[in-house]
């Protein structure tokens, strides 16, 4: 709770909400399904990388890494061009 203004986190939360929403109607719930589609991919690449370290029967998830890494090449650049373009939509 922010003492000096007496409103707690959970009113601020809704407040800033509706301001938003005001704004830019739809855009929270258009950030809302993003967040959502992001995290299911983000399950099923887990779900691609257990599978295919089974049946590759690599030991554990370093000699997969080593593997991705020798086949793709330093995939950090990829990686830091990814976050770059998902922070300039967002």
């Amino acid at each position: 709770m922010n003492y000096a203004s007496g409103i707690n986190d959970e009113i601020r939360r809704i407040v800033i909400e509706q301001l938003i929403d005001r704004g830019h109607p739809g855009a929270l719930a258009e950030m809302e399904q993003k967040a959502e589609a992001i995290e299911l991919l983000g399950v099923a690449v887990r779900v691609l990388e257990n599978t295919f370290r089974e049946v590759a029967e690599f030991p554990n998830d370093k000699f997969l890494n080593e593997f991705i890494e020798k086949s793709v090449g330093d995939t950090s650049r990829m990686e830091a061009d990814i976050e770059q373009e998902l922070a300039a939509q967002g």
